[in-house]
C-alpha cells in the first residue's frame, strides 16, 4: 500500500453537484427570520463545506462495499461492529481503550506492514491512525443565490395533527441550483481508485443526499463530472508535471464522453479482484 513519503500520483475530479430538490446546510447561527441560516460565505454567497460531501461520500461508500460484502468499517457506529469478510476488525472500528498502549508510530508501521488492519474505506478516506487520501474544497456558488424560508412543524402523536407550539424554520437553496464539485486524491492504486470510484457514481447516480432533513426530502443531489485529469502511473510524468508550463503538458485527461466508463472499469476491477482473493 502506498504511503504518503513520496508523490506517486494526483488525480483531480471537477464538475458540478445539481440539486435535484431544495437543500438546507445549517450554519449554526440562527436570525430574527430563520431558526437555521444557509451556510453562507463572508459576501452572502451559499457554500456546502467541504466536509460534509467527503462526510457522505463515505458514508454512501461504507454502505455500499458493506452490501457487496467488500471489507468496510462503520465510522461513528458501535465500535463492537465487525465485517464478516475482514480477518480482523478495523483498527478505527476498535476502541480507543483497546489501543491505549500502542504508540501512534507503531501503528502506523503495522498498518504500512500489513495494510488489511484498515478496511477499504479507511484506506481511501482515512481513520485516525492514517491520513486521507482524499480532498474536497468547500463547494462556493459563484454569486450570490436567492435563499427561500421553508418551515417544519411538529406532530401530535396521539392525535396525528400540528402539534401546538412546535414550528421551526430554515433558509434552502431551492431545485434546479448547482454547487461547484472538485475532488482531489492522491497515491493512489486500483483498490483505492475502484473504492472511489463507486462513491462517485453513486453520486451521478442521483441517489445522493447531503445536508439537513434528507428524511424530509431535501439535499438530494447528483453530480455532473465535466473533467478528469491526472499525472503519474500511465499519464503525465511527475517531473514533466512539475516542470510544464501549460495545463495539456501538466496532466492527462480523460476525455469527458468516456468518465463514467473509466469509473466504472476502476470499480469492476476493484469488486472483480477482492471476489477472487
Amino acid at each position: 500500500m502506498l504511503d504518503f513519503t513520496e508523490l506517486q500520483n494526483r488525480y483531480v475530479f471537477e464538475g458540478n453537484l445539481h440539486l435535484q430538490g431544495a437543500m438546507h446546510i445549517g450554519s449554526g447561527r440562527s436570525d430574527e427570520e430563520v431558526d437555521s441560516v444557509f451556510a453562507c460565505t463572508s459576501d452572502n454567497r451559499p457554500y456546502i463545506p467541504g466536509s460534509s460531501i467527503r462526510g457522505a461520500l463515505r458514508s454512501h461508500t461504507e454502505r455500499i462495499l458493506l452490501s457487496i460484502r467488500k471489507p468496510s468499517c462503520l465510522l461513528f457506529s458501535d465500535s463492537t461492529f465487525e465485517n464478516p469478510v475482514m480477518e480482523t476488525k478495523c483498527l478505527t472500528a476498535q476502541k480507543p481503550d483497546e489501543l491505549a498502549e500502542i504508540e501512534q508510530d507503531e501503528l502506523y508501521e503495522n498498518i504500512m506492514a500489513n495494510p488489511d488492519l484498515l478496511c477499504d474505506t479507511c484506506k481511501v478516506y482515512g481513520s485516525p491512525h492514517f491520513a486521507s487520501r482524499v480532498k474536497i474544497p468547500d463547494a462556493i456558488r459563484a454569486e450570490q443565490t436567492p435563499l427561500n424560508k421553508r418551515f417544519n412543524t411538529g406532530i401530535n402523536r396521539e392525535t396525528g395533527t400540528v402539534a401546538s407550539g412546535v414550528l421551526f424554520s430554515m433558509n434552502v437553496v431551492e431545485k434546479g441550483n448547482a454547487f461547484p464539485f472538485k475532488l482531489i486524491a492522491e497515491n493512489m492504486e486500483p483498490l483505492t481508485l475502484g473504492v472511489l470510484a463507486i462513491g462517485l457514481l453513486e453520486m451521478m447516480s442521483g441517489e445522493f443526499w447531503i445536508g439537513a432533513k434528507a428524511a424530509t426530502g431535501l439535499g438530494q443531489c447528483k453530480l455532473e463530472l465535466s473533467s478528469v485529469k491526472y499525472f503519474g502511473d500511465d499519464g503525465v510524468p511527475l517531473r514533466q508535471h512539475i516542470l510544464a508550463t501549460t495545463e495539456t503538458e501538466k496532466f492527462t485527461v480523460i476525455p469527458q464522453n468516456a468518465i463514467a466508463t473509466k469509473l466504472r472499469d476502476w470499480a469492476s476491477a476493484y469488486i472483480n479482484t477482492t471476489e477472487e482473493n
